[in-house]
């Protein structure tokens, strides 16, 4: 890829790169992270999070960083969940801005590119898939029962809450975050839109999964559990301790 001009380039960025059991994916997603972002990006890491995954993915993981100084990895011992990395790699990040992706390949160079190509324009820009039809029809129906629900109960207007993410590494360290499970995402995504914070809505077009993905009922869980924790925050404590003292 041909680099920017200098001029043109953005601020630092961190890709968050989430792998529980990737073998098959998690090299050529890397590859296409760092190819996306050495051509935005003066400044940037690659971070792998391999969430207790018990195929070579670990072993693929550190042979990438051995190969390429932008790419770092932690691993968790078991596996904790979307959540749990998440945090981690909000810890462990050290650049300005951060973004999550997929470890399956499942968003494509051209929806990774988009999203992070609006850096700085907005306090939180998030993405929202707009070829649903590639998931089965029970996920779509969720998806979309889950999306009307939050803009009911919070008094929002957006289509999709867990796509990609970027924002800056410093803010998401000051929200407290609860969530363990994928509704971490919506969660970060309330939290910043309800208080105030500017937001840039990207439509993206996402792959087909090869690998089945079943929805588990701790995740159903997690989410009604989040929402729930969220409305009593907003609606009886008036916003009190979404933010770090």
């Amino acid at each position: 890829m041909k680099k920017k001009e200098k001029n043109t380039m953005k601020p630092s960025l961190t890709l968050l790169i989430l792998a529980y059991n990737e073998e098959k994916n998690l090299e050529n997603t890397v590859h296409i992270c760092d190819d996306i972002s050495k051509e935005l990006f003066d400044d940037y890491e690659l971070l792998i999070a391999n969430d207790g995954s018990t195929d070579k993915t670990p072993e693929i993981a550190e042979r990438l960083a051995k190969k390429n100084p932008h790419v770092k990895v932690f691993h968790n011992r078991k596996n904790m969940g979307i959540g749990y990395s998440y945090q981690k790699g909000i810890q462990i990040a050290k650049k300005k801005y951060l973004m999550w992706v997929a470890g399956d390949n499942e968003f494509t160079s051209d929806a990774i590119k988009n999203v992070i190509s609006h850096a700085g324009e907005a306090d939180i820009v998030v993405s929202r898939n707009v070829n649903q039809n590639v998931r089965p029809l029970y996920r779509r129906i969720i998806s979309r029962t889950f999306a009307n629900t939050v803009n009911l109960l919070f008094n929002l207007n957006l289509r999709y809450y867990t796509g990609l993410i970027l924002c800056e590494t410093a803010l998401l360290r000051k929200i407290n975050l609860t969530a363990n499970s994928g509704s971490l995402l919506a969660e970060i995504v309330i939290k910043v839109v309800k208080t105030g914070h500017t937001y840039k809505c990207i439509p993206v077009r996402i792959r087909k999964r090869t690998s089945v993905n079943v929805l588990r009922f701790r995740e159903i869980f997690g989410a009604v559990k989040m929402v729930t924790n969220l409305f009593i925050a907003f609606h009886i404590h008036k916003g009190k301790g979404i933010f770090k003292q």
